[in-house]
């Protein structure tokens, strides 16, 4: 599990095990399925699930949200 919070002061985020609830979401994702939810103020929550992700597209994805992040460090 990884989560991020984006505050005005800061973003902090996290990796690691947790052990979810059976009604969570995320305890749904199987095999190589990949899943992302976001908490919106307006839109409250979203999720995004990719079916099938291959190795390729998950170290694709990987890579580029790295180097966005390194692109926008300093923006936030």
């Amino acid at each position: 599990m990884a989560a991020t919070v984006i505050d005005p002061r800061a973003i902090t985020a996290s990796v690691g095990l947790e052990e979810l609830a059976d009604s969570d979401l995320l305890a749904g994702v199987e095999g190589q399925q990949n899943a992302l939810i976001l908490q919106t103020d307006l839109l409250e929550e979203i999720a995004i699930v990719q079916r099938s992700g291959s190795l390729t597209q998950t170290a694709y994805a990987l890579l580029s949200d790295l180097l966005t992040i390194a692109r926008d460090r300093d923006h936030v």
